[in-house]
């Protein structure tokens, strides 16, 4: 009995990882998204760009941080699925242990 709740409760953590990790991911996409808006309205134009091109004024902190919120929300995505994917890939081959023809024609 212990073993099978040893195994259930390992599951559980996987399939709970999964969820949780497409969660964060989405909110990182939807933090990027908001982030990129912001930069675009924000970003200088005319004489402004000019001298932020020549190092004379610097470019405003949510232009500079665009890029690093973008980064965060694709390694978040990138975990998000590898970790489904694990999921999926050890769902699959423990239906093959108990079925092993279940995956071939007959």
């Amino acid at each position: 009995m212990t073993k099978f709740r040893r195994k259930l409760k390992k599951e559980l953590e996987l399939k709970r990882l999964a969820k949780s990790t497409a969660a964060v991911s989405g909110l990182a996409g939807a933090a990027s998204a908001a982030t990129g808006v912001a930069a675009a309205l924000a970003a200088p134009t005319g004489l402004t760009a000019l001298s932020v091109a020549l190092g004379i004024s610097s470019a405003p902190l949510v232009v500079t941080a665009a890029p690093i919120v973008a980064g965060v929300a694709v390694a978040a995505g990138t975990a998000a699925g590898v970790v489904r994917f694990c999921h999926w890939y050890k769902e699959r081959s423990e239906e093959e242990e108990e079925d092993p023809c279940a995956g071939s024609e007959k």
